[in-house]
């Protein structure tokens, strides 16, 4: 709780004003979050031991996180400046992780290590704190855990597709409901070269029913990731003298 002065009461033939106190942050009946882990690995080595390979699937479920309830209570129940906490998400996560190293003395002088590492991981939401939405690709639920809401991209605009728009807005209302629309109207004035967002609800107009909840940095809800990794070690006395280089990429879908 914390003073202010925005609340309180007069009391007094002179109305003297008393500061009230402010609720903030609040929660009741908190209890621990609570997470179940599967792993299942195996680990084989070859060659002398030259070659290794570590293979791990791995599965995770965390429930009663705790959140903040901004959207699923009622703006009318009077929490007018910080809505309490409580423990109400649900998350799973899933993927696997694999390695696979080889190292190779070519001499008493030289090493030659190869190191290609390849992960896979996919979080949703299972209960969360935002409710069911008007259209399914506005819900929460089954989304990656950092996913943001932002409008779909289709392309860029071209000239003729704007000459077409204003051959279309030229018909008259009769014609105009028997002819199809070219493009959602978009956002102000557009030009050639503009950002096209798609209209997922089809309703001619792009607005906040066409936002999507989506993975923020350029991977999508699924993302399968490669790491290479090759060095190259020269023993001078008892220092070694490394050369290394590193490759990373990810395929997304």
């Amino acid at each position: 709780m914390k003073e202010n002065g925005d609340y309180g009461y007069k009391f007094g033939p002179n109305g003297t004003k008393w500061s009230g106190y402010e609720t903030v942050n609040m929660a009741v009946d908190l209890i621990w979050e609570e997470s179940r882990k599967q792993d299942l690995g195996i680990d084989i080595k070859l060659f002398n031991d030259d070659l290794s390979i570590v293979f791990d699937l791995f599965k995770e479920r965390r429930e009663n996180i705790l959140l903040k309830r901004e959207h699923s209570i009622p703006s009318f129940l009077g929490y007018n400046t910080s809505a309490p906490y409580g423990n109400i998400g649900i998350i799973e996560n899933k993927g696997f992780d694999g390695t696979i190293e080889y190292n190779k003395r070519i001499n008493k002088d030289w090493v030659l290590a190869l190191r290609g590492n390849i992960t896979f991981n996919k979080d949703k939401w299972i209960q969360g704190e935002l409710p069911e939405q008007k259209y399914e690709w506005m819900n929460q639920y089954g989304r990656n855990i950092n996913g943001v809401k932002g409008y779909v991209a289709e392309g860029l605009f071209t000239q003729a597709e704007i000459d077409d728009m204003a051959r279309w807005e030229s018909l008259s209302d009769a014609n105009k409901a028997i002819t199809p629309k070219p493009f959602a109207s978009q956002f102000g004035t557009v030009k050639a070269g503009d950002i096209k967002y798609k209209d997922l609800n089809n309703d001619g107009q792009i607005d906040a029913y066409d936002q999507d909840l989506h993975f923020p940095w350029g991977c999508a809800d699924n993302c399968l990731w490669f790491r290479i990794y090759r060095r190259l070690e020269r023993f001078v006395g008892r220092y070694d003298v490394p050369r290394c280089s590193r490759s990373r990429t990810c395929f997304e879908w």
